[in-house]
């Protein structure tokens, strides 16, 4: 009996040592109140690699906090491959006599050695708040990648502020290139002018999703030394793109029903789930699960569990569908005939010329998926030849989509390709830019970045504007039409953007 113990004790070893330990491995872990999902872990075999291992460390007075180094994790996002880290700001603080009386230790974020990490360049924005302020940041050298200055002419209220432009405030954006950020904040008149007098300068990263500018106020003596969030783009591979990565399937990361998308700015991938699925496209074994229509995913048998149950009446269903097959037959020879009209679209509205001028190229599908079908509940605008709505694109990226009426597609159609010249040749900070077009159409589709704020007449017709606000709005309307009739001004393109 002894000799049977033993061997018993050293299979249940054996087994736990190789692929059994993976079922004692959690679906993820909590560290404080974020959660750790796969290919990131906090035990050495129960993530993708070494790479990813998180560190969760109790800190004495303030919790568990889960750590990349010595950054500190608010939040990871399989979805999109992102992830939350809280940076300390930077400041300086000048008394009434004007003397310097506090300021921050360099701020200063090195991002791990591991390449899989990258500064978020569509999220992240360099933030400045005070008078007559100046913030920079710097790469590990100390030379200046970006910087911004901020100025008042007057009272400040940041209520009745919709974007961070400059006055009290300003933004920039910073070098998705850079490893290493070093943020300064200074006084454009060092000795502290009367506007400086009794008042402080902040300068910190900010995540540009969730920043409300109405929520600010000119910094005092106890407004600073806060923590606010950086924005981290991460790849579950950083050496490899996906026609590569697909090859190998042993060392593939991504899961069931997922595709691979290449991070584009450099090699690297990430895995995302496919329309019509959701939950960790990294998990090996599972990937992601089909989402149901009544709100539940399956549990079914083995070769099942992508699968949603069969409703109550499907088996009525089946029968029906047989009795209609001759309506599906018509309805596959309809799609056929969309498929190939779309290409015939695609060739007729210059689609090969544009690939090769590398302008970002949407599907039909995408748009209106982007749009819910351009509801009317996604409709920003109506002009005299087009319809405007917003949408979301892959990424949770806000974009407008100008979509022509058919009643004046024969006007349209001389005219579109001489703004699309025209905003591939323009561009400046008071224009909407050009996200991309889809050429499906038989009049083609533009699609603009999301401003926010609304149009220019809800702006002075519902908001109390100062002169000075509203002498401000003009000069820059000004700089912007000045620079969209330099040069060549194709004659098509103000008909086509009232």
């Amino acid at each position: 009996m002894k000799v049977v113990h033993w061997l018993l004790t050293v299979a249940v070893a054996w087994w736990f040592r190789q692929d059994g330990a993976a079922a004692v491995c959690k679906k993820h872990y909590q560290c404080g109140n974020v959660t750790v999902p796969y290919p990131f872990g906090l035990e050495p075999d129960c993530m993708r690699s070494k790479d990813f291992l998180l560190n969760c460390t109790n800190a004495e007075g303030s919790g568990f906090r889960l750590m990349l180094g010595n950054l500190m994790i608010r939040k990871i996002s399989v979805g999109d491959s992102t992830m939350v880290v809280r940076l300390p700001e930077a400041y300086r603080c000048y008394n009434q006599s004007g003397k310097l009386v506090n300021e921050s230790s360099p701020v200063a974020i090195n991002l791990p050695p591991n390449p899989r990490y990258r500064f978020s360049g569509t999220r992240n924005k360099l933030t400045v708040v005070g008078c007559n302020a100046l913030a920079s940041v710097a790469d590990e050298k100390g030379t200046v990648k970006s910087g911004c200055v901020s100025y008042c002419s007057g009272n400040v209220n940041f209520a009745n502020e919709t974007t961070c432009s400059g006055q009290g405030c300003c933004q920039a954006s910073i070098p998705t290139e850079l490893k290493t950020l070093n943020i300064n904040v200074s006084f454009l008149d060092q000795n502290g002018s009367n506007s400086e007098r009794g008042r402080c300068a902040r300068a910190f990263m900010v995540d540009n999703w969730s920043f409300n500018i109405s929520n600010l106020t000119l910094p005092t003596f106890q407004d600073v030394g806060n923590n606010l969030d950086l924005v981290l783009d991460w790849m579950v591979e950083s050496d490899d793109i996906c026609d590569k990565a697909r090859s190998n399937l042993s060392s593939y990361a991504c899961g069931k029903n997922t595709d691979c998308r290449n991070f584009g700015n450099g090699p690297g991938y990430r895995c995302v789930c496919r329309d019509g699925y959701n939950g960790n496209p990294y998990n090996p074994s599972k990937g992601c699960k089909a989402i149901c229509s009544f709100g539940k995913k399956y549990k079914g048998k083995k070769n099942n569990k992508d699968r949603c149950p069969i409703a109550p009446g499907a088996i009525a269903g089946a029968a029906i569908a047989v009795s209609v097959f001759g309506v599906t037959i018509t309805g596959s020879v309809s799609v056929t005939m969309r498929l190939r009209l779309r290409k015939i679209n695609f060739r007729r509205n210059g689609g090969e010329l544009l690939q090769q001028r590398k302008v970002q190229i949407f599907t039909e599908e995408e748009l209106a998926k982007a749009t819910n079908n351009y509801s009317d509940n996604n409709k920003l605008n109506n002009d005299h030849s087009s319809s405007v709505y917003g949408g979301i694109i892959a990424g949770n990226t806000v974009v407008v989509v100008k979509k022509p009426q058919d009643e004046h597609k024969s006007i349209i159609r001389q005219d579109f390709q001489d703004e699309l010249e025209f905003l591939m040749k323009k561009s400046h900070k008071n224009m909407v830019k050009l996200k991309g077009i889809c050429l499906e159409t038989e009049i083609p589709l533009l699609v603009y970045e999301y401003i926010p704020n609304g149009t220019l007449f809800k702006l002075i017709q519902q908001n109390e504007l100062t002169w000075e606000q509203r002498f401000k709005i003009a000069a820059e309307a000004a700089l912007a039409l000045n620079h969209m009739h330099s040069n060549t001004q194709p004659q098509s393109f103000m008909a086509i953007s009232n």
